[in-house]
């Protein structure tokens, strides 16, 4: 598909987009919509493990990651014309999703490819270098397999795995920081140097609205069990933090814990780390001061 240019086109009227609107706003204006991408972009899936302990009847729920591999067409915008792309595709570089789940909350109708991948948007040139400014990590749960308490020292291996294989797509260091192509061996791996937010949001697939929990138990009727996660929460946190060093915010998305986010923002203070709850407001239904829902969706 070719790309049209506005302002060499004598036939085509000048974009209003482009003719009054300053360079500066327009990246504001991509940043938004690269946000507003994000959701949806990613479409290709790979199987990394399973959840569960291999002693318990979920075990088969293969550990799986969704990602927007190299493959993918790039986002809509960019094919508009010749110089939204060129101005695009710098902000587009920043912006990356990896949804993990597993076989019964990640539709088996996605493309499956063998190897874990990043968008070619996001991949540095012999011109360019690419850093990711801004993480998102969607994590969609199964209550069956996460209520055993038993099984907690394998869904923390099972999440440092994921984790990992994300990480391994990006330059690492000999001292462990992350670092870019111009400072590694490896042309065309990103750099994490330049990370400054994760978003972490959690969903429960509407064929899970029921957990199974007690009905006489306080958490019952809740959309995400995060009093049985925290553990695992504390392994993704402290994963996340370790991505780079220039990690200034986390942000979360789902009914949380207030303790745990309590204790969560004091432990990553002194790290100069902020923890963005934006509260929606609590959940009237069951104990507002145990549980806050944060965030927003997009």
């Amino acid at each position: 598909m070719s790309l049209s240019n506005n302002q060499n086109d004598p036939h085509q009227s000048p974009s209003p987009f482009l003719a009054r609107l300053p360079v500066e706003i327009r990246c504001q204006i991509y940043d938004i919509y690269m946000l507003a991408y994000l959701p949806e972009a990613p479409r290709t899936v790979t199987k990394t493990g399973h959840w569960g302990d291999v002693d318990e009847a979920v075990s088969a729920d293969d550990q799986l990651i969704m990602f927007e591999s190299e493959t993918q067409d790039s986002p809509p915008l960019m094919r508009t014309c010749r110089q939204i792309a060129q101005e695009l595709g710098p902000v587009a570089s920043r912006h990356l999703r990896f949804v993990i789940g597993s076989s019964s909350t990640i539709s088996a109708a996605s493309p499956r490819e063998a190897t874990l991948s990043l968008p070619e948007r996001c991949l540095a040139t012999q011109e360019t270098t690419a850093a990711v400014k801004n993480l998102q990590i969607e994590w969609r749960l199964n209550p069956r397999v996460i209520l055993p308490e038993s099984s907690l020292p394998v869904k923390k291996r099972n999440m440092q795995d994921c984790l990992a294989h994300i990480r391994a797509l990006f330059r690492e260091s000999p001292d462990g920081d992350v670092e870019g192509v111009d400072g590694g061996k490896e042309e065309g791996l990103p750099s994490l140097t330049a990370l400054t937010s994760v978003r972490v949001h959690f969903v429960v697939p509407e064929v899970f609205a029921e957990p199974l929990v007690p009905k006489a138990s306080p958490f019952a009727g809740f959309r995400f069990l995060g009093w049985a996660l925290e553990p695992v929460l504390d392994v993704l946190v402290d994963e996340l933090c370790a991505f780079s060093r220039s990690v200034r915010s986390i942000e979360f998305v789902g009914t949380l814990g207030r303790k745990w986010l309590d204790v969560t923002a004091e432990r990553l203070a002194p790290k100069q780390i902020q923890v963005m709850r934006r509260q929606l407001g609590p959940n009237k239904k069951r104990s507002p001061q145990l549980h806050e829902i944060c965030g927003q969706l997009g």
